[in-house]
């Protein structure tokens, strides 16, 4: 007479721990590759959207700048001051990113004698700024933002009128 067992032998149990063992690890490693891929992304959307909060705030203080060019006081590359109702406007691009400044800039010693910075973005790599002037008026300011977005190069230039403030 044959008696009936019950249960799993070992063989089944381990073959059923070892298919466990791979689905779970199959699992864990596409979790982890898509998480790496969210927080790339996130990154360069935080990183674009420091880039676009950095051309508004350039584009406003544009739009007051200056149309008499004796009035800009440094046009080099990197480094862009001007004076307007409220005192002299900088922006500089460091190694840091790109930096607003406020206050007063004395042009013989070459250095702000009040100042307040303030660090606009990390993202952005170069700015450049091209007077556009026709007898010694400023007609416009073309603008360069250079950017790194994780892996990826961003560039794009603007225009800017300065007679109605506008947007080119």
């Amino acid at each position: 007479m044959k008696t009936k067992q019950f249960g799993f032998t070992a063989l089944e149990l381990v073959t059923y721990i070892a298919v466990l063992a791979l689905l779970a690890t199959v699992t864990m490693q596409w979790i982890v590759t898509t998480q790496v891929h969210i927080t790339k992304q996130a990154r360069t959307s935080c990183a674009f959207s420091n880039v676009c909060a950095a051309w508004d705030v350039l584009i406003r203080d544009l739009q007051q700048a200056p149309r008499q060019r004796t009035q800009w006081k440094q046009c080099v590359a990197g480094s862009y001051i001007w004076t307007t109702k409220q005192g002299d406007i900088g922006w500089t691009c460091t190694k840091e990113g790109l930096i607003r400044s406020q206050g007063t800039y004395n042009t013989k010693n070459k250095n702000w004698t009040s100042q307040e910075q303030a660090l606009v973005t990390q993202s952005v790599t170069q700015c450049s700024l091209e007077l556009i002037e026709q007898g010694g008026v400023v007609e416009a300011v073309a603008a360069t933002l250079h950017a790194r977005l994780e892996q990826e190069a961003y560039k794009q230039t603007r225009t800017i009128a300065l007679q109605s403030g506008t947007l080119l």
